[in-house]
């Protein structure tokens, strides 16, 4: 594979390059125990998961969640039909966060 670094084919500098990157990937995990990849196993075929350790609130007292994350309270992952009966009867827009930005030098037309 050391002769793709250069090739002319895309691909072939593609693959190079994701094994490079995994190999690095996995030597920074032996040297510090950090795994700083987003996917594992021999053909990368799992997708790593995400653990909450500390929630987060709404000012109402409802927790916030993001759908693939496994949270501690509900015993597993926070999936898209959970999400659905949550927000069943909320407003969940933010039209009342987004604001134009007006710029102090801006030039009027």
């Amino acid at each position: 594979m050391r002769k793709w670094k250069n090739s002319k084919d895309a691909k072939e500098r593609a693959a190079y390059t994701l094994e490079e990157v995994y190999l690095a990937n996995l030597q920074n995990y032996l040297r510090t125990g950090i795994y700083s990849d987003s996917r594992w196993g021999s053909e990368r075929q799992h997708a790593v998961g995400y653990k909450c350790v500390a929630m987060a609130y709404y000012p109402d007292g409802t927790p916030k969640r993001t759908v693939g994350v496994w949270y501690p309270d509900i015993g597993g992952k926070y999936t898209q039909e959970l999400a659905d009966e949550d927000n069943a009867g909320r407003n969940i827009s933010n039209k009342n966060e987004v604001h134009n930005a007006s710029r102090k030098n801006s030039k009027k037309s």
